[in-house]
């Protein structure tokens, strides 16, 4: 807490100036009682002044703690506590590795975001063009390949189950083509009723999916022909495998040889390996063709775009895009910057907590820096802050060297909002030591007595000689060895106990003075 004591002095006033001179007189007047005597003084034409006194404190004008928002190993601690400090200058600093690869990856994404706008802009070069045509004739021909491809499956699919069912399966039944095929070796009844029902349907379906496969070309539109195929091919799969528990079933008699059952088996398991051979095969070239089909669309489409040039919408998407990679940019130099400390002011760094190697804990002080010049710092009362103005003059004494040392200071800074202090309104305000001086030290006790008002050439008396009676002032005159009592106008009171007089006395006249409490 700063003790605020105002009074009214000023220690300069001895040189330089028109000194403010109270001539006593040492005269003794009797009373009319002739018993005592009383203390007199002339009024004077000189210098009044009026100025504070504070109790304060000597500051830097900057001073800042500082450490890392995030966690990191310290890598660098190149000044220490003491050290003399310059605006940007590295304090501490972190290791770099990631935040440093981040901001390199994030600025060849912009690279590659401003060179695809720049040739957004610029349009497809003939070159171009040329390529993208190209590409176009090429997924024709992959699409015409495609569908080749697809009605070799679909074809391939129908031999495949026209062997299985009417060669590998029909060697071991009767009347296998007509409208009532029966199996010619032993089986479960009801298996064999749905073998004999199945390999009828069968006979259709064969008959018309030949006539289908003969009408397949590579204009045609393939889809039905696909599904045709694809449903028939699991007909027959599903068929094979009741045969094939039957033939594995089979056991060598008299009207049934050993070799011959192997030899069903051996057909079987070739038909079902054929089948599902022929399904895999007509499924990869139905996702061959859709594939072709999607290239030769974005070919095509591409070939448009190229000979349109970039629209409107396009430019503003990877103008978009290009702002978004600046601004990944930017957040990485960010991050990069945040593993450095720097000096915010030059300085001198009066803290210095980072060792090489310590991990760095986000918010912790790590080093502080105060600024290089020095200011006073002092609150002034409410009822004195009317006197103070920027660019009063000061007489500042310190306590570390005594009341005979004094340096000059100038008032620069006078808060507008108050500062409650003990309840007391104060007002801050901030001197500058007119001359640089090594002896002045952050946090020294400091006494001011600031100048607030000059007048020169006025007339003056001692504040001792002035009475107050019904508001009005009043002083006693003498003259002839009579005294007056007489009304004055009053200005300034003066650092020295005396007071400017406006009105009601003339230079050389003698007052009266209280006498001395």
């Amino acid at each position: 807490m700063q003790k605020i004591q105002v009074w009214l002095k000023d220690r300069r006033i001895l040189t330089g100036v028109v000194v403010v001179v109270f001539i006593i007189v040492g005269a003794l007047i009797r009373d009319s009682n002739g018993t005592a005597d009383i203390e007199t003084a002339q009024v004077v034409l000189g210098t009044v002044t009026q100025g504070i006194s504070v109790t304060c404190k000597v500051i830097p004008t900057d001073e800042a703690r500082l450490g890392f928002e995030g966690t990191g190993r310290v890598s660098q601690v190149p000044v220490d506590t003491g050290d003399q400090v310059f605006l940007g200058q590295t304090l501490v600093a972190l290791d770099a590795g990631d935040a440093y690869a981040k901001l390199l990856q994030a600025e060849a994404e912009l690279e590659t975001e401003q060179a695809e706008l720049a040739a957004l802009k610029k349009g497809a070069r003939p070159e171009e063009l040329a390529v993208s045509e190209v590409k176009v004739a090429n997924a024709t021909v992959s699409l015409d390949d495609a569908k080749q491809t697809l009605i070799n499956a679909v074809t391939d699919g129908y031999t495949k189950s026209d062997d299985a069912v009417r060669n590998k399966v029909d060697q071991f039944m009767l009347n296998p083509r007509s409208q009532n095929p029966r199996l010619n070796v032993n089986a479960d009844p009801q298996l064999a009723i749905d073998i004999e029902a199945n390999r009828k349907n069968l006979e259709g379906i064969l008959v018309e999916w030949q006539v289908s496969v003969a009408g397949l070309s590579s204009g045609a539109t393939l889809s039905a022909s696909v599904d045709i195929g694809q449903k028939n091919l699991s007909l027959v799969l599903a068929f094979l495998e009741k045969v094939s528990l039957v033939v594995n079933a089979l056991t060598p008699s008299s009207s049934l040889s050993s070799a011959t059952i192997s030899d069903y088996k051996s057909d079987v398991l070739t038909a079902r390996s054929n089948i599902n051979t022929a399904i895999t095969t007509l499924a990869t070239a139905k996702e061959k063709l859709r594939s072709a089909e999607s290239s030769l669309l974005l070919a095509e489409k591409n070939l448009i775009l190229d000979r349109a040039g970039a629209t409107t919408e396009d430019v503003l998407a990877q103008q978009a895009k290009v702002k978004s990679a600046e601004a990944n940019v930017i957040n990485y130099q960010n991050q990069l910057e945040k593993t450095v400390i720097r000096a915010p002011f030059s300085g001198i760094v009066t803290i210095q907590n980072g060792r090489i190697g310590q991990i760095a804990t986000p918010g912790a002080v790590v080093v502080a820096v105060s600024g290089s010049e020095l200011i006073i710092e002092a609150f002034v009362p409410e009822v004195d802050i009317a006197q103070v103005a920027v660019g009063n003059t000061a007489l500042v004494t310190l306590d570390a060297y005594g009341s005979n040392t004094v340096f000059d200071a100038t008032i620069f800074s006078i808060d507008p909002a108050e500062t409650i202090t003990d309840g007391i309104s104060t007002y801050k305000i901030k001197l500058r030591f007119q001359k640089p001086d090594g002896r002045i030290r952050s946090g020294m006790t400091a006494n001011i007595d600031a100048t607030t008002v000059r007048k020169e050439q006025v007339l003056s008396i001692p504040i001792r000689a002035v009475t107050t009676d019904m508001g009005k002032k009043l002083v006693t005159v003498v003259a002839d060895s009579k005294t007056t009592i007489r009304e004055v106008s009053l200005g300034i009171r003066g650092a020295q106990g005396t007071v400017e007089v406006l009105g009601g006395l003339s230079l050389g006249e003698t007052v009266v003075l209280s006498p001395k409490k």
